[in-house]
């Protein structure tokens, strides 16, 4: 029996060039896929690299700080070869003459701090002395000098103990300028400030406010507080304000630049 098939153009299957292309295309994602790395593989090459990187940077900075020991443990060993250089002659002597010259600067060291001691003593006396004879009505005055290219310095004088420690503060009266310096009542009782200046550049024209103050009783060196007294008991006068932490001494002047 013979059979026989009627040619149907209309639902023919494509020709075996056409499966070829898509056959390699599944071919080659199936490998891929079975092959290549997946994404969690991927991120963990990633975080191993970042992992390896900080390490690497840690070892760097170790190095780097050995190399600064190093360079400072030979700048050491430099100065110590510079001393040993200049103690030789010493080392040359005999024991007797070494022992001379180690027994003179003990001496001197011994006189400097009998010295010490005994000013101290001396401030310490008179700093009682001038405390036992009353109380101190303090008094305070300064003035301003300014240069040809509006710069102000000032000086003043006061009857406070010499080494009292002054905080003078300078300021425009509409708080667009404000400076501050340090200074010290001198054995007179004077006292003189450095040169105040806008940044180097004149002053600005207007109306100034200048105090002088000296700073809780505490702050004061050992010789001046015991003049004045604890938190300024042994001062008197309208110089002397009530301040949260302390009394303290306080001068205001104004002053004009036009």
């Amino acid at each position: 029996m013979t059979l026989s098939f009627k040619k149907d153009t209309g639902n023919a299957f494509p020709s075996k060039n056409y499966w070829i292309p898509i056959l390699i295309g599944v071919i080659s994602f199936s490998i891929g896929a079975a092959l290549g790395p997946s994404q969690n593989e991927i991120d963990a090459l990633k975080d191993g690299n970042q992992e390896i990187s900080e390490k690497l940077n840690q070892q760097n900075d170790l190095l780097n700080e050995d190399a600064e020991k190093i360079k400072t443990l030979q700048t050491e060993n430099e100065e110590l070869k510079s001393k040993l250089e200049e103690a030789a002659p010493f080392f040359s002597l005999s024991e007797n003459e070494q022992e001379a010259i180690l027994n003179g600067i003990q001496a001197k060291a011994e006189a400097e701090e009998q010295r010490k001691k005994e000013e101290a003593e001396k401030a310490k006396k008179a700093a009682e002395a001038k405390a036992a004879s009353g109380p101190i009505y303090a008094k305070m005055d300064a003035q301003m000098e300014l240069s040809a290219d509006r710069k102000a310095t000032f000086s003043g004088t006061s009857n406070l103990p010499a080494g009292t420690e002054l905080l003078i503060s300078f300021s425009l009266t509409d708080d667009s300028y404000h400076a501050q310096t340090k200074t010290v009542i001198e054995e007179d009782g004077s006292f003189t400030t450095e040169q105040f200046s806008n940044r180097g550049t004149p002053l600005a024209y207007g109306n100034y406010l200048l105090e002088v103050i000296s700073g809780v009783a505490n702050i004061q060196p050992p010789e001046v507080k015991a003049i004045l007294g604890e938190n300024y008991g042994n001062v008197k006068g309208p110089l002397v304000k009530g301040e949260t932490y302390g009394r303290i001494l306080k001068l205001e002047k104004n002053f004009t630049i036009q």
